[in-house]
């Protein structure tokens, strides 16, 4: 029994020093010999759900935190493991029950999962109680929350909000490259354009210093030349955003929200430049195709992956534009399935109702495309904009 109650006590005393050293895999090996030792061992488990959670093993550390030891405790790292599996409403419900230590991390936390969820103002707000507590203290959490606010809309207040945190599009590129989104979002598309450009510069001039090679390099800024190419087709210069966008389609692009958004624009831009190239439709169909989840009936899903990290806009866009494409190269009955489908999840859209009118005006159905129009310029829902589209759209079709 002396010499059992020894070789636990060495086991844990290597345990530590594994921790300190950061080597989470040998934690592992080291928990498991203790648990052998000393089944249900709290400080064992807590320590493997951690070591699990730093490789980025989330299903396995949520494994062990569902242990009847840990009930009750650790409620922050359920929450982040939630909100790391995409969970978002179940790691929010959590995060209520954190402890007051940990009161900064979970407001971190639920920042990220409001923005996640493409909830702007909530998100702002708990960034904002952690700025008015000075706990926003680090440029990325600063960068956060330029994201937050422009994810809320509020891209106007930016120049304000940079004030007050003391920052300047110099401190970072991505404090830079936040700048710019807001710019975009504003209308101010060769403020943004100019913005971007700069930030891409002063993140090659860090990230190269830093090492990256020029793999990395071009992944790790590929959100900077996803906007640029968006700011390069809305001013008509899809050659240009083509040829931005050409390393990207050759490259692999870790973030796959990125890639997502990557292939949308290339879509766009190759449509604007040359959609009569033989292909052109089915290779951009199979890139935006690729995105959905292979494991879902539902033509609205895309990859957990994807799906989690885009806001409601940008799936709506994807979506919308591979129903064109469906369109356009007479692919109706796909086109059809998916326009159904859109026409159910956003109801009264300007954008998808006018693809459902035209759908069946191609298809030999324009009395039900009428009736259809005539329906949206009654609706109370759409601007006095938006009204007007039928009329032209008519005008079109005749």
């Amino acid at each position: 029994m002396a010499e059992q109650q020894l070789e636990l006590e060495q086991q844990f005393e290597k345990l530590h020093q594994l921790i300190g050293q950061k080597q989470h895999k040998q934690v592992l090996k080291v928990t498991d010999a203790i648990l052998k030792f000393s089944p249900g061992d709290i400080e064992a488990l807590q320590c493997k759900a951690v070591a699990y959670l730093e490789l980025g093993e989330y299903e396995e550390a949520t494994k062990v935190l569902s242990y009847k030891q840990l009930q009750g405790q650790m409620q922050f790292e359920r929450a982040y493991c939630c909100y790391r599996l995409g969970k978002f409403s179940e790691a929010l419900k959590l995060l209520e029950s954190v402890d007051d230590t940990q009161t900064s991390a979970a407001l971190q936390l639920a920042a990220q999962v409001q923005f996640r969820l493409d909830n702007g103002q909530e998100c702002v707000q708990a960034y904002d109680k952690l700025k008015a507590s000075g706990q926003l203290s680090s440029t990325e959490h600063k960068t956060n929350l330029l994201a937050a606010y422009v994810a809320a809309g509020l891209a106007a207040s930016l120049p304000d909000v940079m004030r007050q945190l003391g920052i300047k599009p110099r401190d970072s590129f991505e404090i830079a490259f936040n700048r710019a989104v807001g710019l975009a979002q504003q209308g101010e598309l060769d403020a943004a354009e100019t913005a971007v450009k700069a930030a891409y510069k002063q993140g090659e001039e860090v990230l190269f210093d830093d090492e990256y090679t020029e793999e990395e390099v071009l992944a790790e800024l590929a959100p900077l030349t996803v906007l640029l190419a968006f700011l390069l087709i809305s001013s008509n210069r899809s050659d240009a955003a083509i040829e931005k966008l050409q390393p990207l389609a050759a490259g692999d692009i870790h973030q796959r929200e990125v890639a997502a958004l990557a292939a949308n624009n290339w879509a766009v831009a190759s449509f604007a430049t040359g959609s009569q190239q033989k292909g052109f439709f089915s290779r951009s169909i199979r890139k935006l195709e690729s995105l959905l989840d292979k494991s879902s009936p539902n033509g609205l899903c895309l990859e957990p992956d994807i799906a989690t990290r885009l806001n409601a806009e940008q799936k709506q866009l994807l979506h919308l534009n591979r129903a064109l494409l469906y369109l356009l190269s007479g692919k109706y009955e796909q086109a059809r399935d998916l326009a159904g489908q859109l026409m159910t999840a956003y109801p009264g859209n300007a954008n998808i109702t006018m693809l459902q009118a035209v759908l069946l005006a191609r298809t030999g159905k324009a009395t039900e495309a009428d009736r259809l129009l005539d329906s949206y310029q009654l609706s109370s829902n759409a601007s006095l904009e938006e009204k007007a589209w039928p009329t032209l759209l008519r005008a079109q079709l005749a």
